[in-house]
């Protein structure tokens, strides 16, 4: 899910004197599987200071709470890693390569942003591929150039040749979307069931089927703040929004859930994959959902598909 260790959050760790804050109570869950990744959204900035706009960094220290999830590769799609400019979001995929971190959807160039990755563990090869859909329609600088670091680029066309090529190379291939968000902000605390949905308007449900169409076993929306639902289709699985992982959006209901997926595979084929719902609190340490919350949560996706 969405991962964003700036503004109130931040204010959180430096009240608690802890840079691995975030996540104390799900920390041992994340780091126990083989690959563990995340969609981080924000640069690590030298002097960054909890601010209050839709602009984000991250202090470097904050590095802790990846490397104590045992966090393993790092989503770039998002359309946060440039707010304080390409040169940061640079340096901070300099900082990913010196943690042994690997990287994918993103890059320090258009070619680097648009290379696929491959890990390999107990004999299945996973490919990785992730393309920011809504920056490139709008073409914003989210978007990595030949000159600067961003988000990889979208194409109809790319995506196609992108699944064949990791096709002939891996068991498996996943694919990651930063798509448009569902504005799930109501004016108090309650359900909001539309943004549980897949969007209609850009045309979410199409983009991501035609990725399975193309090849792809699995397809994720990593771009959602609010989990949205998930269904099979062909021989894919597809999971349209996983929500935040780390971030501080606590007003609603549909911001503090998420998913945890975990994907089983044996021999490069795909077996199954688990569904953890998430939740945080005003604390904002994202912990394991309650068995009630988790309910309510795998119910509304339900309904959402339905």
């Amino acid at each position: 899910g969405v991962t964003a260790i700036s503004r109130d959050l931040a204010r959180k760790i430096e009240a608690s004197g802890d840079d691995a804050y975030p996540a104390e109570n799900i920390w041992e869950f994340l780091a126990d599987a083989d690959l563990t990744h995340t969609s981080n959204e924000v640069s690590f900035v030298k002097g960054c200071t909890p601010g209050t706009s839709m602009r984000f960094c991250s202090a470097p220290e904050y590095l802790a709470t990846l490397l104590k999830s045992g966090i393993d590769i790092v989503e770039l799609t998002g359309n946060h890693n440039n707010d304080y400019g390409a040169s940061n979001n640079a340096s901070t995929i300099e900082t990913y390569i010196k943690n042994n971190i690997d990287y994918f959807g993103g890059g320090l160039d258009d070619e680097d942003a648009s290379e696929i990755l491959y890990k390999e563990v107990d004999g299945t090869t996973i490919a990785f591929l992730g393309y920011n859909y809504y920056d490139t329609m709008l073409g914003t600088s989210a978007i990595a150039t030949s000159s600067h670091a961003g988000a990889n680029s979208y194409s109809e066309s790319k995506l196609k040749s992108d699944i064949a090529e990791a096709r002939e190379n891996a068991d498996i291939v996943i694919v990651d979307f930063q798509f448009q968000e569902c504005y799930c902000y109501p004016d108090s605390d309650r359900i909001y069931p539309i943004c549980y949905k897949s969007l209609s308007s850009p045309d979410q449900e199409g983009v991501f089927r035609q990725a399975i169409d193309d090849g792809a076993d699995i397809v994720i929306g990593t771009q959602a703040h609010q989990p949205q639902t998930y269904e099979l289709y062909k021989d894919g699985v597809i999971f349209y929004g996983l929500g935040n992982l780390f971030f501080d959006q606590t007003p609603w209901i549909g911001t503090r859930q998420g998913l945890v997926l975990t994907h089983y595979f044996i021999n490069g084929k795909h077996i199954q994959t688990k569904i953890t719902p998430t939740m945080y609190d005003d604390d904002m340490q994202t912990r394991i959902a309650t068995e009630e919350e988790g309910n309510l949560l795998l119910e509304l996706l339900k309904e959402a598909r339905e």
